[in-house]
């Protein structure tokens, strides 16, 4: 399921860590609904995985030292997940949450306005050329300085990690007719993506957006694009959109 949040602000800045404020209201949209469907997906510190991404599209946007500069007021939220289950419940809660004016810093508002629905795609084909939405994080755990490091395509031994960036997102998920398919897997930098630092919750982290190549079976191929690939893809990044198929 695809959806599209169409907001607008009565200011037209935002902080830098923005995708935080989209948690947030999402995590105010599903409490105002329904209790439990907040802490189904956001119980307490618990790192629950969810099979949904998002991207943020800005106007034209400045970035200063503390804040972004928007051209206008409109602020696009790309919606994507590949439960029925969480789109549902996303869906109802944040349709009650139209035209109320999420209160932001500095006398901001953001207002949600509309909600399209976007038709999925059937993924036919074991390779397609994707363009990131959003950055993809991939993150490799040190178990031992319990430190996380951010790999990029650009960097040796990603396509292992990648793959058991998948492996592990999968298996959190319960997807486990989706396991096997990840060893072929493959992620291919086509000279057309770059290294990028985000901010997430004062942390800078280092992404990759552009455009690249990916082969797979179908139905993972078909995993990816509706929830998203890498690391806190529930969290605004490694959302993907097809550029183009190849037989």
């Amino acid at each position: 399921m695809r959806l599209k949040f169409e907001f607008i602000l009565t200011k037209n800045q935002l902080p830098l860590d923005y995708r935080r404020i989209f948690i947030s209201f999402f995590k105010k949209a599903l409490e105002n609904n329904d209790k439990n469907s907040k802490e189904k997906y956001y119980h307490n510190a618990d790192p629950i995985k969810k099979a949904f991404t998002f991207s943020v599209l800005l106007d034209k946007p400045k970035f200063y030292k503390d804040y972004i500069e928007l051209q206008g007021n409109k602020v696009i939220l790309n919606f994507s997940t590949y439960s029925y289950e969480i789109g549902i419940d996303y869906y109802n809660s944040i349709l009650k949450m139209l035209n109320y004016a999420y209160p932001l810093k500095n006398e901001n508002y953001l207002i949600l306005k509309n909600i399209v629905h976007i038709k999925d795609i059937n993924i036919k084909q074991d390779t397609i050329l994707i363009k990131t939405l959003s950055p993809i994080l991939i993150r490799k755990h040190d178990r031992n300085s319990n430190f996380d490091a951010y790999i990029t395509p650009f960097q040796e031994n990603f396509t292992e990690e990648i793959r058991k960036n998948l492996k592990f997102n999968i298996e959190k998920l319960g997807l486990n007719n989706l396991k096997e398919e990840v060893d072929s897997f493959e992620f291919i930098d086509i000279g057309k993506g770059k290294e990028v630092k985000v901010l997430f919750y004062n942390h800078k982290i280092l992404g990759s957006i552009g455009q690249y190549l990916i082969k797979g079976s179908p139905k993972l191929l078909d995993f990816i694009l509706k929830a998203g690939i890498g690391s806190r893809t529930s969290s605004g990044f490694g959302m993907v959109e097809i550029e183009g198929v190849s037989k």
